[in-house]
């Protein structure tokens, strides 16, 4: 009666769970490897990934969308060591301006990171997302927006300030 059917429905669900976990460490394997690739080191690819599940314990942060985002940032040139600070930094922007944003942030960042300095399509990305970039620049050189606008056509706002307005906002 109901115990068979209350007994197959534990079997289907513990059977759930154990493919649902089974399929987590199989991901997580995969994103060392991919790790492992990228940095060279297993042991710090390892590392890193336990870097990342202790930011996401402590952030409103996906585990799995850190991953992703840490291997777009390594791709565009950011180091694994300085990866969870800038994910840190770019989410206490994200945070002001939407949660929702991070991906777009991240990606327009690294953008900036890859080219090494701030070009026009770069601010209009962090300008969509609601990113005040342009007035951060505009307070941090002491000039106007419209100065600053024309620093980026010349390809005068280099990375580091882009670093620099990102953490001080």
């Amino acid at each position: 009666g109901t115990g068979a059917i209350a007994a197959i429905g534990l079997a289907v669900g513990i059977g759930a769970l154990f493919a649902k976990t089974i399929s987590f460490s199989s991901a997580l394997q995969q994103n060392e490897i991919a790790f492992k690739t990228m940095i060279g080191s297993a042991d710090a690819a390892r590392q890193h990934l336990a870097d990342l599940k202790h930011f996401a314990l402590e952030t409103p942060f996906q585990f799995g969308d850190l991953i992703e985002y840490s291997k777009r940032l390594q791709a565009m040139g950011v180091a694994t060591g300085d990866v969870v600070g800038t994910l840190r930094t770019l989410g206490n922007v994200a945070a002001g301006v939407g949660r929702e944003k991070l991906p777009q942030i991240t990606y327009a960042y690294g953008q900036v990171k890859a080219a090494g300095r701030l070009m026009g399509q770069d601010m209009l990305q962090f300008i969509n997302a609601g990113v005040p970039l342009l007035a951060e620049l505009a307070k941090m050189y002491g000039i106007t927006t419209s100065e600053v606008r024309e620093l980026i056509e010349e390809g005068r706002i280099g990375f580091p300030s882009v670093e620099y307005a990102m953490e001080e906002m």
